[in-house]
């Protein structure tokens, strides 16, 4: 994501980490505000106002986190035009909204059986994918002291949903 920086501030997280959070314009005039936390601490001298930078994004859970920043050469006055573009080395980005709507199709194909989740082939890997997304997307625990154990708290188990005591979120 390339984006001309318009404002700069330096923030602090609730464990006292300092951050900067960094506000911006897109090539399509949208405006953006992004965090780059203290891992590209290396990186933060190119994060000044008027600066083009390209920010190398990266999802984790529902958030695009910037795991790289290269600097862009742009005209003083202009945000960059459009992202130069590699076809060998760029992979297209895919929306969390587009993500959902195929999570959400692949739950409907198995509730209508259209998969099978114990073929021992594409089903079954479908499946795990799919109950492993879903704990990790809705923060879903399993209680140990479930004295009843179903398919969903085994396969919870087996994909390592976070178990919790009695009582606890």
């Amino acid at each position: 994501m390339i984006i001309k920086i318009t404002e700069v501030t330096s923030e602090y997280t609730s464990k006292g980490s300092e951050y900067l959070k960094v506000k911006g314009i897109t090539p399509d005039n949208n405006e953006v505000t992004k965090s780059v936390f203290d891992n590209l601490k290396d990186f933060w001298d190119l994060l000044e106002v008027g600066n083009s930078v390209d920010f190398t994004l990266e999802q984790k859970g529902k958030y695009w986190n910037v795991v790289g920043i290269k600097p862009v050469k742009t005209d003083d006055n202009r945000p960059p035009l459009q992202k130069p573009h590699d076809e060998h080395s760029s992979t297209p980005q895919v929306a969390p909204q587009e993500k959902g709507m195929w999570w959400k199709e692949v739950g409907e194909n198995f509730r209508a059986g259209l998969f099978k989740k114990d073929d021992g082939g594409a089903g079954e890997f479908l499946w795990k994918a799919y109950i492993k997304q879903m704990f990790i997307s809705l923060e879903l625990k399993y209680n140990k002291e479930v004295k009843e154990e179903g398919y969903l708290t085994k396969e919870a188990k087996k994909l390592g949903a976070k178990e919790t005591e009695k009582g606890e979120d």
